[in-house]
């Protein structure tokens, strides 16, 4: 999804991993990607009109089950 413009709307990653987003070209738009138990992540690409582009790979990561608790006091 673009979390600056829900107009965009979303995508299923496909079984080989990859996805098709369409947006209209000549600006900066952020992808998010995110999945039930794993952090998200945000990524930038800057479009250009009538080209289609690829991104790194993004490694999702869970959440450690063995934390320290911080307060303050």
């Amino acid at each position: 999804t673009d979390p600056l413009d829900d107009g965009y709307g979303s995508t299923l990653t496909r079984q080989d991993g990859r996805f098709n987003f369409v947006v209209n070209g000549g600006g900066v738009q952020t992808l998010e990607f995110s999945r039930n138990g794993y952090f998200s992540a945000q990524r930038q690409i800057t479009s250009k009109f009538n080209e289609s582009q690829s991104i790194n790979d993004i490694v999702m990561i869970r959440p450690d089950v063995k934390f320290t608790r911080i307060t303050s006091e």
